[in-house]
């Protein structure tokens, strides 16, 4: 069965706690009150709790100090070992082992971009492991064991049902409420994200992190919320349809 965090606008967060069967936080928004009491709370009350780098919002992983400051100051599940596109794997390596020595190795989460680094963090890490949707349809990694691995955002509607992760976090329900579709639409359409360009391609930190605050500052009209809501719980009834 995978369970599911969806990330939403800061502004509707308590609204969808309800959906949430986990929670996973973005570093870079703890600086907003609203986020931080929520985050806070999920932290305090015992539930499952992953901490983000928030490299995929900002191009710039937090650095492990002050994730180790955050794992203290919040003791979530886990936070996410710093990762970058563009790193090699003896680079996340080491991220990972200097955060090792700031913080237990079982409340790491090491996400892999490839067969090297997940084999090195399987040997030497105690958390859970986590992998991008981006790498996995980009087939730079061999797909072993998918259904033991926390999957970064939501490829497609096949993939989920091929993969069977027993985590996912994605924003992509309400992206498409936004558009005005239906997840069954999505799925008429093929159900497959419409990028599936280079990373490299948008690098650019600006442009991503414009993308970032436009979705976390959204307000979304009443008609957004209930396809929103219509979209999340049709998303688990598919993805847990045996």
């Amino acid at each position: 069965m995978t369970k599911f965090s969806f990330t939403v606008p800061t502004a509707h967060i308590d609204e969808f706690d309800q959906y949430q069967d986990f929670f996973f936080g973005l570093s870079f928004l703890l600086t907003d009150p609203t986020y931080e009491r929520y985050f806070r709370r999920k932290c305090e009350d015992g539930s499952l709790v992953y901490l983000d780098n928030s490299y995929n919002e900002t191009l710039t992983p937090l650095p492990p100090h002050e994730l180790a400051r955050l794992w203290e100051k919040y003791r979530p599940t886990a936070v996410i070992s710093p990762d970058s596109d563009y790193w090699s794997p003896s680079e996340a390596v080491e991220a990972f082992e200097v955060l090792k020595r700031l913080m237990p190795a079982r409340n790491i989460m090491c996400a892999f971009r490839s067969d090297t680094e997940r084999e090195y963090f399987e040997a030497n890490g105690l958390g859970p492991l986590a992998v991008s949707y981006f790498w996995v349809e980009a087939n730079e990694i061999t797909k072993r064991g998918l259904d033991k691995v926390h999957s970064l955002g939501l490829p497609s509607l096949a993939a989920i049902r091929a993969n069977r992760p027993p985590t996912l976090d994605t924003s992509q329900m309400v992206k498409l409420a936004v558009r005005g579709y239906k997840l069954e639409d999505w799925l008429a359409d093929g159900g497959i994200r419409e990028k599936h360009v280079s990373r490299a391609v948008d690098a650019e930190r600006s442009k991503r992190q414009a993308r970032a605050e436009e979705f976390f500052n959204m307000s979304l009209t009443d008609a957004q919320l209930e396809l929103t809501v219509h979209n999340l719980q049709a998303l688990k009834a598919y993805a847990n349809d045996h």
